[in-house]
């Protein structure tokens, strides 16, 4: 059954009662109140877009009003047709180009979708060879979908506005010809049949049969259809179940302001509509009940500085919304190693013109809790070691929003050099030259069970030791020691290594001591590495507030214990 198929998006819910459908409140971040963007004959034709608050500003895209208008953010994309062709430009209007769409043709189009997932572009012809279409803008691949001929001549008359639902992979429009209808099928040209919408128990004037349907909207979430259209009377805006039964009016307007575009805003719980002929855009809540055949006392109307000339085919555009903290992989690397940080966003809902996603991203890297100035993209090689963190700043139409920062971080190996912040009085030093330690075999592993078991008689190899030392801390707080070699490469830790009677099993690199107050540090430590002996015990305090203090204490030649 396709209805199995209906996979549906938690960011929003909307709940079908017994006989009515009411939209709540999504639960997203977004700003209170969205920007608003339609398409405009002012000028040559363009698009608007009005900020909740402040100026507006105009695209001019040329060719008149047009004919259907789709944005994808995520490529920082407009698209735009005037019925015989497919054009496109950045957000800001620049790099207009034609889509091509060979070997098929535009013809008669009215509407226009993209899938933001994969930058699909759809569309409808209502003439020549009527039917639904798509085309890959990046590849040029262009193919009919559902045509008005053969099995589906019957299912398809005069299409358009066509809206795409990606999560459940669907297309939904509306056969405008003859008793108009709604219709449904697969994005993928992949339907045997296409399943037919017939809205019941919708309200007319003088009970006519339906009449045409200018624009819809698809909840993504329950497959709610929100409609409108013209009755005879005036123009209603519908709201009806997945199936076209359940169907009440939201909205009546009079002559001129037919409902040209729908978009939806589900945190507000509010429907938007472009008017077409005339210069207004206006917003209702889904909740509110028109009684036959009453027009709307006037529902708000947006105001601003944007040109409204025939407005048509409204979109709402929210701040860019985090749908999880950002990652930095991987978490090990050594200097020289590239991090990248993986931040997530919440995607667009087209089949309700509600778009969310960023069209801009910049980085932020922090290193030891301090931010890395300069250093803005999403790939990052550091160039001394520490623990890195990330996070973004993302950016729309609509608005900014700074990310989380990533929970965990990246620990990078090698030369560092100590984060800003005064010294933390260290009393006390390493007392005791570096010395011979214990015997080897009995503190150290034969070299070849660190080499994945592969014996090596003939390699010498060095340890070095460390004992009886010391190091009196000042005052409590959080330390990190970590012994360096002469060119500030960190030097791991062996078995054996004991920090204030605590005995590591493992190599480590950075232990963690948590000072209660004023105390000693006891110190007897075996690295195990072959080459530079350590130079510098490194003391790295963490304030409270995350800045870091630290010192280095130099340490004496070491002697080297040697076995075969």
């Amino acid at each position: 059954m396709e209805m199995s198929t209906l996979r549906r998006r938690k960011s929003w819910i909307c709940a079908l009662a017994a006989t009515a459908v009411a939209v709540a409140p999504a639960a997203v971040q977004a700003s209170a109140t969205p920007t608003i963007a339609w398409g405009t004959s002012n000028a040559t034709g363009g698009v608007s877009i009005q900020p909740a608050s402040g100026a507006g500003t105009f695209v001019e895209l040329g060719g008149g009003q047009p004919a259907g208008l789709a944005f994808d953010l995520p490529r920082g994309r407009i698209y735009w047709t005037d019925g015989s062709s497919i054009r496109s430009s950045t957000l800001g209007g620049t790099d207009q180009r034609t889509v091509s769409t060979a070997p098929v043709s535009v013809s008669g189009a009215r509407g226009l979708a993209v899938d933001p997932t994969t930058g699909v572009v759809y569309w409808a012809n209502s003439t020549g060879t009527a039917g639904i279409y798509r085309v890959d803008p990046a590849t040029g691949a262009a193919t009919l979908l559902y045509g008005d001929t053969g099995a589906f001549a019957a299912d398809i008359d005069q299409p358009r506005t066509p809206v795409v639902d990606p999560a459940a992979g669907l297309i939904y429009w509306v056969n405008f010809g003859g008793n108009a209808w709604i219709a449904r099928a697969a994005m993928d040209g992949s339907s045997g049949s296409i399943t037919s919408i017939r809205p019941t128990g919708c309200t007319r004037w003088n009970n006519r049969a339906p009449a045409p349907f200018l624009s819809i909207a698809v909840d993504p979430d329950s497959g709610a259809i929100h409609a409108g259209g013209s009755d005879g009377s005036g123009y209603p805006t519908w709201t009806m179940a997945a199936d076209g039964t359940s169907c009440e009016t939201v909205m009546r307007r009079a002559h001129p302001e037919s409902p040209q575009g729908l978009a939806i805003d589900p945190q507000a719980g509010r429907i938007y509509f472009s008017a077409g002929l005339t210069a207004v855009v206006r917003s209702e809540s889904l909740v509110a009940r028109v009684v036959f055949p009453t027009v709307n006392p006037d529902p708000p109307l947006i105001t601003g500085n944007a040109p409204m000339a025939g407005a048509i085919f409204a979109h709402l555009i929210s701040d860019p919304v985090e749908s999880a903290s950002p990652v930095v992989t991987p978490l090990r690397a050594t200097v020289g190693d590239p991090l990248t940080c993986v931040t997530s966003w919440d995607d667009d809902l087209p089949s309700i013109a509600y778009l969310r996603a960023p069209s801009s991203i910049t980085y932020r890297w922090e290193r030891n809790g301090v931010e890395v100035a300069g250093e803005d993209r999403r790939t990052f090689s550091p160039s001394v070691g520490g623990d890195y963190g990330c996070s973004a700043v993302a950016s729309n139409p609509g608005g900014t929003t700074r990310s989380s920062v990533s929970p965990r971080t990246a620990f990078v190996d090698g030369p560092s050099s100590l984060s800003p912040g005064a010294p933390e009085p260290l009393s006390g030093a390493l007392p005791d030259a570096m010395t011979p330690g214990p015997s080897p075999a009995a503190m150290l592993p034969p070299l070849a069970r660190w080499a994945a078991g592969t014996p090596r008689t003939t390699r010498r190899a060095r340890s070095y030791g460390l004992k009886g030392s010391r190091v009196v801390l000042a005052s409590s707080g959080r330390y990190t020691l970590i012994f360096v070699d002469r060119r500030g490469v960190t030097v791991p830790l062996a078995r054996g290594t004991r920090i204030r009677s605590r005995s590591l099993r493992l190599r480590m690199h950075a232990p963690v001591i948590r000072a209660t107050g004023p105390g000693v540090i006891d110190i007897r430590a075996v690295f195990a590495r072959t080459g530079r002996p350590p130079a510098a015990l490194r003391v790295i305090l963490r304030h409270p507030d995350g800045t870091l203090a630290g010192q280095d204490i130099p340490v004496a030649a070491a002697a080297a214990v040697r076995r075969s």
